[in-house]
């Protein structure tokens, strides 16, 4: 249970962090660049 819930959390580090970069990325180009 400890690998499958070490690799549930790492999983979800990684789109926790690939969420809120690509949401950063999105805002700063909407505002920037379409405007």
């Amino acid at each position: 249970m400890s690998d499958i819930e070490t690799v549930i959390v790492i999983i979800a580090a990684l789109v926790a962090v690939t969420v809120v970069v690509t949401l950063l990325v999105s805002t700063s180009r909407g505002r920037n660049g379409r405007r």
